[in-house]
């Protein structure tokens, strides 16, 4: 059995000793909680050894399943927080169909985490652009593989490259891609503004 993976619950001793040792006293009725949670994300940026702006985002599907997974957070103002994604993966399509999600941060550094319920709307075109341009090449390219282009479009690649298996297709888009000055965005490619 696993239970020898999984950390024993601390006695009251250890307990206290570590909340003693990561006591911080917060003010929870600030004004703007978006200065706060900016105030926990910069301490995270110093303590979490990686992405501090991960984050979980949860959907449901249309049976009402849950799904969640860790997507890397892009924004946030008074607004909302920003984060992107493929339209065409199950996480874009539940989004766009429930428009609404949660979000959890956790920095187990800081033992903070951030909860975040409530409706979701697709950023701007221009603002989706000049995010998806300000990535990588590589990345940009990457964002034309596989699962970020629909079911449907494996035919219709196919039939304008001369057919072929589907990973002579992709790769076929992606040299297509890489010839281009500037890698079209995509319909698919969007930044999600969760409030």
């Amino acid at each position: 059995m696993a239970s020898e993976l999984i950390p024993h619950s601390p006695t009251e001793d250890e307990y206290r000793a570590a909340h003693e040792a990561n006591a911080v006293e917060i003010d929870l009725n600030v004004a703007e909680p978006f200065d706060l949670f900016a105030e926990w994300l910069k301490e995270a940026g110093k303590k979490e050894p990686n992405d501090p702006n991960a984050v979980g985002v949860a959907t449901v599907d249309e049976d009402g399943l849950p799904d969640v997974r860790m997507v890397l957070l892009k924004d946030f103002d008074a607004q909302g927080f920003v984060f992107y994604t493929n339209t065409h993966s199950a996480k874009g399509q539940q989004l766009d169909q429930a428009g609404k999600a949660a979000l959890l941060f956790h920095w187990k550094s800081l033992r903070r985490q951030v909860r975040i319920r409530g409706l979701v709307s697709r950023v701007s075109d221009a603002e989706a652009d000049a995010y998806f341009h300000s990535r990588a090449r590589a990345s940009q390219i990457g964002c034309l593989g596989v699962g970020s282009i629909p079911p449907y479009a494996g035919s219709v690649c196919a039939r304008k490259t001369g057919g072929g298996t589907d990973a002579e297709v992709w790769c076929r888009a992606y040299t297509a891609a890489a010839a281009l000055d500037r890698i079209p965005c995509g319909a698919f490619e969007h930044g999600v503004l969760a409030r």
